[in-house]
């Protein structure tokens, strides 16, 4: 077989040429209505829906030359209309089940003006995107307008219920031939029709039954099994419903590259549509940071020669499913392509809506079902003249539709090169982030062109990786040495205040240097660990700053940490000592020396002679991580000196520095060390503080310079501090420890605007922070999560992918550490510091984070999650932070989490949310247990509420004031029957009304299988939230079948019976989920629209589908109708007479 041989075997095998005689279309009577096609059903649907008015049309605006004739052009679409029926077809429901009725032929909707050029741009704006009423309208119309210079401006606008991209081409080429002809005073000779769309229409039902549909859908739920959602980048966060403006973006690629990238093709027998999808495909999967994508592509679906003249929608669209390893080359992912570009057409006869229907794809309003992203080889389906005597000039609308999140097209040129656009909806894009994948495109294809060999994950999308670096380091002085020099010359200043105890800086050097003797006689020194046990009191600086006066390492230890843990870090830490806190010993380890810190006994006073090396120890902590067991980080002195160094300017202002948080925790490192550096005083609240009273006990003491703390505190001081209490609780606030929601700055600046915050980022081996970013007074943070911003002084950073190559700008990839900074690694696992701590182009080192992140346009940088926080549900991968946000949007909700819970491979995602009136709401009979104060550091009190009625009993966790007033330090708040635990004589959210909002703006595999309500989110000691004390879902009933509770709902109740043919729906009980779909929905929402004579959007319907929210929706627009009606109809509509 001959290269010829074998393109023209592809190319008929794309066009759909088969071997064989085939029976030809039949012709079917046009007595009545006639069904719609799968596809048109699937553009009437949308259409009904109501945000998708303008999505679906194709207009067309052609600038045409003075001798255009306006009655010849009329008589042309005229005899166009008549010749094709589906051009005066409409569409009814018959039955509450969509038809087409064909029309006889007659007047089109055609209009004539004289207008300026600048009118007239405007109204082909207008007529562009007016929707057409589908029951009522011929889906086509034109407009004329005679410009001042003699030109003319034509407008056609369709349908694509009634047209494709071949349709427009048979148009165009048909208007031609007609207004030709009779501008020569005769009449025009087109062949005649075979068939009819309606006759497709039919003949497509009919046949794809049986076997052949058994076959196709065989081979799609194979190819499609585990379909996996690609992550694209997103500049804003995803609207809840899809549409809206589109923005493109032009690309070229040169005639010499795409003439090998057409010799390429004919190498693996592909079509250079293969070639370029191919090359799509990996940047999509190198942009995504994934090696398994799916992209969609329209195929005409004219496989039989009987259509080839006709006019409808008979395009299909594919889902074309592309997976590849991570040492493919770009021949072997062609070959790839190739296979599912091939089977994907033979096997193109099931139409894209009724896969989706038979894989029951999720129902997501703001993004197309199976996939984001389409590919094409047209640019654009709009009509295209071609006459001498008519030549016309396309004019292109600045700013399409966007009917996908992106769209890539990619057609041939006469100069041999080729002419892309990247459309992108710009609700969601910036236009420089797909200039910058255009540019990406146009380079991965060059360098693919030069060598077909080139593995796609080591392909170099841009010229060289994004290094970022912080301001170079100032020479640091140790952070004890510091700390001596202030005690020199500052020997009165009080150093720490702990209750009504206060240390002097001289009270506090002399006692570090009493454990620093004692120590050293127990045999501490340097690269020896000591472990600190000591509460937050007058004892704990003492105790850290004694341990590096001794030349040894400390490792704190939080005083919750069970016997066994605690004997467990100690072992692994090597320490022999326990500086242990006053009080009794209860259990401690026996295979170390327990110290008690207040009863040291009589010892120099004077520092002991050391040794100032950088690279000595500072201190070991323990953090947990997905490798099982907890490692200890190894951080030097000279590493922490840099940081505290990177820190100096967070003092703002006069004020102490206030400590809350568990010292075994390097978020509090600032606040340890950094007023101790500049005469400043730390003041140490309470180890048995409750977080209920953490507002209280910091504005007793406040200002202070500086504080510190985790988005949860931030999170309850808003609502603990008064606006007056915030305003002046600190003149700079530091967040760290978690992603920084946008909305909870917002909600804080409500309170103190001119309160400075940096959001600082970074893992314990890193030293505490690497990245931080400011939030100055006035700034309004977008929506998400705050940005993480630039390295800190002393630090690299790249962004890599799996292969440990940069990602471009804008994409997002595995955040890499270096500088001096780093840890020395993990204590006892050398393996694990291998992988961890790789080493760094040019010298050095780079931590892998495990966190992903991204650069955006201004430099600074994204944080988007663990790149182990991906849970996957029914085939697709979710963040839970996502979901997390949405439940934290309701204005119900104060604050929430979510996690997954269950077997692996089989998890369910668990909502956590706290009402914002401090309330534990029932509501669909959810219940929540009780949480450890012992763990989470809160006391809890006990409370007994029984409201509404039943016997059902569900336990919660409560905090506030009630809860605080009978604190019996670890209780549980009781709700009974299905009402409310309200502390607060306030209504609280329920969990149906989380439920409702989690649907409205989430799709229905990301909603949570359990929604509880919760008094507070459990915090860990150091202010993260502690998962392992939410309580498990299950612990109370399924919600209990409600019957209807108003006439309105036993009506709609009624009626969902009859249409869905469920029997006794219960008002919560989901359409969707007990089997409904989008026609039988339609079909609902026309009978309550006939019986209660109001309009109800699909969208209201779709956004809360129950009988209560349908009843919900009735009610609403029978009040707007009332509200909205004068004296005199209100009269009339009560059967009164008028004035």
């Amino acid at each position: 077989m001959t290269d010829a041989d074998r393109e023209e075997m592809i190319q008929r095998r794309l066009a759909g040429a088969g071997a064989g005689r085939r029976a030809t279309i039949p012709r079917v009577p046009r007595g009545g209505p006639l069904p719609l096609s799968f596809g048109q059903r699937r553009l009437w649907v949308l259409d009904r829906i109501g945000s998708m008015g303008a999505d679906y049309l194709v207009p067309t605006v052609m600038r045409m030359p003075p001798s255009l004739d306006p009655g010849l052009t009329r008589r042309a679409w005229e005899a166009l209309v008549a010749r094709h029926e589906v051009l005066r077809t409409r569409y009814v429901l018959v039955d509450e089940e969509p038809m087409q009725v064909v029309d006889e032929p007659g007047p089109i909707d055609f209009e004539f003006r004289e207008l300026s050029t600048d009118d007239a741009l405007l109204w082909a704006a207008e007529v562009s995107e007016t929707p057409f009423a589908l029951a009522t309208q011929w889906p086509v119309r034109v407009r004329l307008a005679r410009l001042p210079e003699g030109d003319h401006l034509l407008v056609v606008v369709l349908h694509h219920i009634a047209c494709d991209a071949w349709s427009n081409g048979v148009l165009g080429e048909e208007f031609g031939t007609l207004y030709a002809a009779y501008a020569g005073g005769g009449e025009a000779e087109l062949p005649s029709l075979p068939v009819q769309y309606a006759d497709y229409a039919v003949w497509q039902r009919d046949r794809l039954t049986g076997e052949l549909r058994d076959r196709i859908l065989g081979y799609w739920r194979e190819q499609l099994e585990d379909l996996p959602r690609m992550r694209l980048p997103l500049d804003r966060p995803r609207p809840q419903a899809r549409g809206g403006t589109g923005g493109t973006v032009p690309f070229r690629v040169p005639a010499p590259v795409a003439e090998r990238l057409r010799e390429l093709g004919k190498e693996h027998e592909a079509t250079l549509f293969m070639v370029l999808l191919a090359a799509f495909q990996a940047l999509l999967g190198r942009h995504c940071g994934t090696r398994d994508v799916v992209v969609g592509t329209a195929v005409c679906g004219r496989t039989r020669p009987e259509v080839d003249r006709m006019v409808g929608f008979l395009v299909n669209t594919l889902v074309i499913r592309s997976r590849w390893g991570h040492d493919t080359s770009f021949a072997e992912l062609v070959e790839i392509v190739r296979g599912s570009m091939l089977g994907a057409l033979d096997n193109q006869d099931l139409p894209f809506e009724r896969l989706v229907e038979e894989l029951q794809a999720e129902r997501d309003p703001s993004r197309m079902p199976l996939f984001d992203v389409m590919f094409g080889s047209q640019t654009d389906d709009s009509l295209r003249v071609d006459l001498d005597e008519l030549a016309a000039t396309q004019v292109v609308p600045d700013s399409p539709a966007a009917k996908f999140d992106l769209s890539c097209y990619v057609e041939d040129v006469t100069d041999g090169s080729l002419l892309g656009r990247l459309e992108f909806a710009t609700a969601i894009f910036d236009r420089a982030t797909i200039e910058g994948l255009a540019a990406r495109y146009v380079r991965l294809l060059a360098l693919f062109a030069a060598d077909q060999d080139t593995l796609v994950a080591l392909a170099d999308m841009q010229e060289s990786g994004t290094v970022l670096t912080g301001p170079p380091p100032e020479e640091a002085p140790l952070v004890l040495d510091t700390f001596e020099a202030q005690a020199r010359a500052t020997p009165d200043a009080v150093a720490i205040a702990a209750g009504d105890v206060r240390l002097t800086y001289a009270e506090l050097d002399t006692r570090a240097n009493g454990i620093a003797h004692l120590l050293r006689e127990r045999g501490a020194g340097p690269e020896s660990v000591v472990g600190v046990r000591v509460p937050r009191g007058e004892h704990l600086m003492p105790a850290l700053l004694g341990v590096w006066k001794a030349g040894a390492a400390y490792l704190p230890l939080d005083l919750a940490t069970p016997p066994a843990r605690l004997a467990r870090l100690l072992s692994n830490a090597g320490a022999r000592i326990l500086l242990a806190a006053p009080g009794p010993d209860g259990v401690m380890p026996e295979c170390v020396d327990v110290v008690r810190v207040d009863r040291l006994g009589d010892f120099p006073v004077t520092a002991p002679a050391r040794v100032t090396d950088p690279d000595q120890l500072a201190y070991v902590i323990f953090t947990s991580g997905s490798t099982g067991g907890p490692k200890g980080v190894l951080v030097s002195q000279g590493s922490l000196a840099g940081y505290v160094a990177a820190t100096a300017g967070y003092p703002h202002g006069p004020g102490e520095v206030p400590l809350f948080s568990s010292a075994a925790f390097d978020l509090v490192v600032p606040a340890l060390f950094q007023p101790l550096m500049s005469g400043r005083t730390l003041r140490l609240l309470p180890e048995d503080l409750d977080l209920a009273d953490l507002g209280k006990a910091l504005a007793a003491s406040a200002p202070y310079t500086f504080a510190k703390m985790t988005p949860a505190h931030l999170e309850l001081l808003t609502h603990q501090l008064t606006a007056e209490q915030a305003a002046g609780l600190s003149g700079l606030l530091v967040v760290a420890g978690q992603a920084l929601p946008a909305e909870l700055v917002r909600r804080w600046r409500e309170l103190a605007p001119a309160t400075p915050l940096i959001n600082s980022y970074g893992p314990t081996e890193t030293t505490v922070s690497c990245f931080a970013h400011l939030v100055p007074p006035g700034e309004e943070p977008a929506d998400g999560t705050v940005p993480i911003g630039l390295p800190m002084a002393g630090v690299t950073a790249l962004i890599l992918d799996a292969e440990l190559r940069p990602v471009p700008d804008g994409v997002i990839g595995e955040l890499h550490v270096g500088g001096p900074g780093l840890a020395r690694g993990y204590l006892g696992h050398p393996g694990l510091t291998a992988e961890r701590f790789i080493p760094a182009a040019g010298g050095g080192r780079l931590y892998r984070t495990g966190d992903l992140a991204r650069r955006t346009a201004t430099g600074e940088v994204e944080f988007h999650g663990r790149a182990d926080d991906q849970v996957k549900i029914r085939g697709h991968r979710i963040e839970p932070g996502e979901i997390a946000a949405v439940l934290r949007a309701h204005p119900g909700v104060r604050d929430a989490v979510v996690v997954a819970h269950g077997q692996p491979g089989a998890p369910r995602l668990a909502g956590y949310a706290v009402p914002t009136t401090g309330a534990v709401t029932t509501g669909m009979g959810a219940a929540t247990t009780g949480t450890s104060a012992a763990t989470t550091g809160t006391s809890m009190g006990t409370a007994t509420a029984t409201t509404g009625t039943g016997t059902g009993t569900g336990t919660g966790t409560v905090t506030g004031t009630a809860a605080t007033a009978a604190a019996t330090g670890t209780g549980t708040a009781v709700a009974s029957g299905t009402g409310t635990t309200d502390l607060t004589g306030t209504t609280a959210v329920t969990v149906a009304d989380l439920v409702e909002h989690a649907r409205r703006h989430l799709p229905e595999h990301m909603v949570p299988a359990d929604v509880i309500l919760v008094g507070a989110i459990p915090l860990t000691r150091n202010g993260k939230v502690d998962v392992t004390a939410l309580p498990l879902p299950g612990a109370a009933d399924a919600p209990a079948h409600q019957a209807p509770r108003t006439e309105t709902e036993e009506i709609v109740a009624e009626l969902w019976s009859r249409v869905s043919g469920i029997d006794d729906p219960g008002v919560h009980d989901d359409f969707f989920a007990a089997g409904g779909d989008s026609i039988t929905a339609i079909r609902l929402i026309g009978s309550v629209r006939d019986a209660f004579e109001v309009e109800i959007s699909f969208r209201r319907f779709f956004e809360a589908p129950t009988v209560a929210g349908l009843a919900d929706a009735v009610e609403d627009a029978v009040r707007a109708e009332i509200e909205q009606m004068s004296h005199d109809e209100l009269l009339a509509y009560h059967g009164e007479p008028g004035p």
